[in-house]
């Protein structure tokens, strides 16, 4: 077998030929895979982006209500239309003790009747005791 032409320039030429064309479908390659990698992270982005987004209309809903209830949280107790102090409590228990029923006693105090009915149960307790 005739060996000699691989020692020539044609052969040269030939291996040249060959490593370009080589060359040239390993940067095709590689630049398609470069753009779908790309491709990829754009998608992902954009996704991370959505999340971004969702969180951020999330978090400046979250902040809103803790500043309504923050406002709301500020703004001073409501004042009791009246309440019992110790003259009331005392003047209550001596009309109970005359024998006037709670309803009239928290009319004339000018006091709730649930506050009046919990003053006479406390006592009622309190004086079984001794």
């Amino acid at each position: 077998m005739d060996l000699q032409w691989l020692a020539g320039p044609a052969a040269c030429y030939v291996l040249l030929g060959a490593g370009l064309i080589l060359t040239l479908v390993l940067f095709a390659s590689v630049n398609a895979g470069l753009r779908s990698a790309e491709k990829r992270i754009r998608r992902r982005a954009e996704a991370l982006e959505a999340s971004l987004a969702e969180l951020q209309a999330r978090l400046e809903a979250m902040s809103a209500e803790v500043n309504n209830q923050t406002a709301i949280a500020a703004l001073p107790p409501q004042p009791f239309c009246s309440s019992l102090n110790l003259s009331k409590r005392a003047q209550a228990v001596r009309m109970t003790r005359r024998g006037e029923s709670p309803e009239q006693i928290a009319a004339a105090l000018a006091v709730p009747l649930k506050e009046i009915e919990l003053l006479l149960k406390i006592h009622s307790l309190v004086i079984s005791r001794y």
